[in-house]
C-alpha cells in the first residue's frame, strides 16, 4: 500500500470536507450570503425583460424571501454611448422594470430600494457595438444585504 505525504492527505481530506459542507448547505437550505448580487442584462436601448432575465429575477426574489431581514437594492446601469440624460432615464427605467418584476414574484415593495448608478467612465468611442464592456454596462444589479449608504432614486 502506497502512503501519501501528510500534506497531500490533508489536502484531500479538506477538499472532501468542503464538498460535504456544500452538500449540507444545499440539503438544509443555507442562508443567502450578505451582499449576494444577481445580474440582469438588457439589449441596447431596451428595458424589456427576456426569459433569462425573468429567471434571474425569480431566483433573486426567492433568495430575498429566505432572508426577510435583508433589504434588496436594485441599481440600473447603461453603457456610455448616447446622451447622459437618455442613459440616466434608461437606467432608472431598467431598475423600475426589475423592481416591478420582483414585486410580481412576491417580494414586498417595502423591501426594495432603487439606487442610481452612473454610466461607466471611459471613452465611449472605444466601446464597440455589442462589445463585452457595452453588454456588461447594460444591466441591473439586484443586491440582497444590509444597506451601507443611501442613494435612493
Amino acid at each position: 500500500m502506497r502512503r501519501l505525504p501528510l500534506s497531500r492527505s490533508l489536502g484531500r481530506i479538506s477538499a472532501f470536507a468542503c464538498l460535504l459542507l456544500l452538500g449540507a448547505c444545499a440539503i438544509f437550505g443555507a442562508a443567502t450570503p450578505v451582499g449576494q448580487t444577481y445580474f440582469v442584462f438588457f439589449t441596447a436601448n431596451s428595458a424589456q425583460l427576456d426569459q433569462p432575465a425573468l429567471n434571474v429575477i425569480a431566483a433573486a426574489a426567492a433568495a430575498a424571501t429566505r432572508q426577510p431581514d435583508m433589504e434588496v437594492r436594485v441599481g440600473g446601469f447603461t453603457d456610455p454611448v448616447g446622451s447622459a440624460q437618455a442613459n440616466l432615464d434608461l437606467s432608472k427605467l431598467r431598475a423600475q422594470v426589475v423592481a416591478d418584476q420582483l414585486v410580481k414574484d412576491g417580494l414586498p415593495v417595502s423591501r426594495i430600494a432603487r439606487v442610481s448608478r452612473p454610466a461607466p467612465s471611459g471613452n465611449a468611442s472605444s466601446i464597440g457595438p455589442d462589445s463585452a464592456a457595452e453588454q456588461e454596462a447594460r444591466r441591473v444589479d439586484i443586491t440582497i444585504g444590509k444597506m451601507t449608504r443611501p442613494g435612493m432614486l
